[in-house]
């Protein structure tokens, strides 16, 4: 046990797994059939051996130099470690990559950023996410948990809660549960010619998510909204859906 706290390390918000079995369920929620997999953070490669017994190459990245030369030292032969920092990491030299990683709570949401921005490299994810911001990823319309987050999420993934993990089966235990989460690519149902404008606009509206959203619209834009119904709005921003959010832009832009 005390092994396991010397190379825990504050700065990095590292919990290690600590469980075989559970490391398996994981990479087994990844179905991988041979291809290349990102695995970020693979902190002692608890992990890492089941992933190079079902992909063709791992990628193992871990910003812990000591970590990372632990790992090469394990000489997994299909395995590659990169002492690099995640988000660093161009993922455009990879090609329909799986990515897997239980991802530091602290950056989950610049983590999660990342790979939306990216997807185009991707072809599935699986993360090992604090259960609350598990919640806001699959929340449902009108709920306090749904919010730009989900959307931003949502239009380019289907999101899947699969099974949780209490923290006990980390070293050392975090403070919350944990939910393994899978992240299959999917068609958009909109079409966004300026994806980080439509955005801003909605993170913008749902910074006020407890204003009508007339009054959110005039928070965030500093101008009154023209040629939309009463009816929508009077409502809250979390009652609208992605679809809903989309319509309302276009009208702005008008």
């Amino acid at each position: 046990m005390r092994r396991h706290f010397s190379l825990h390390k504050r700065r990095f918000g590292q919990h290690f797994l600590n469980s075989k079995r559970i490391a398996q369920r994981i990479v087994d929620c990844a179905r991988i059939t041979g291809e290349s997999v990102i695995e970020i953070g693979a902190g002692k490669g608890i992990m890492t051996q089941f992933i190079a017994a079902q992909a063709n190459e791992v990628i193992a990245i871990e910003i812990d130099a000591t970590l990372a030369a632990r790992l090469r030292r394990e000489k997994i032969v299909n395995a590659v470690v990169l002492q690099k920092d995640f988000l660093a990491v161009s993922l455009k030299e990879f090609h329909n990559a799986v990515v897997i990683g239980n991802i530091p709570y602290a950056i989950s949401t610049a983590i999660l950023h990342k790979l939306v921005s990216e997807r185009e490299s991707i072809k599935r994810i699986v993360l090992t996410l604090q259960k609350e911001f598990a919640q806001r990823l699959v929340a449902e319309k009108g709920t306090t948990q749904y919010g730009a987050l989900t959307l931003y999420v949502d239009c380019y993934f289907d999101v899947t809660k699969k099974f949780a993990i209490p923290a006990r089966f980390f070293t050392p235990s975090p403070k919350v549960n944990s939910v393994v989460v899978v992240f299959e690519k999917k068609r958009p149902i909109i079409t966004i010619n300026d994806e980080e404008k439509f955005f801003a606009f909605v993170n913008g509206i749902f910074r006020y998510r407890r204003k009508s959203l007339k009054n959110a619209i005039e928070y965030s834009m500093h101008c009154v909204p023209h040629g939309i119904e009463k009816r929508i709005l009077m409502r809250r921003p979390a009652n609208l859906s992605l679809t809903d959010y989309y319509l309302l832009y276009s009208r702005m832009k008008q």
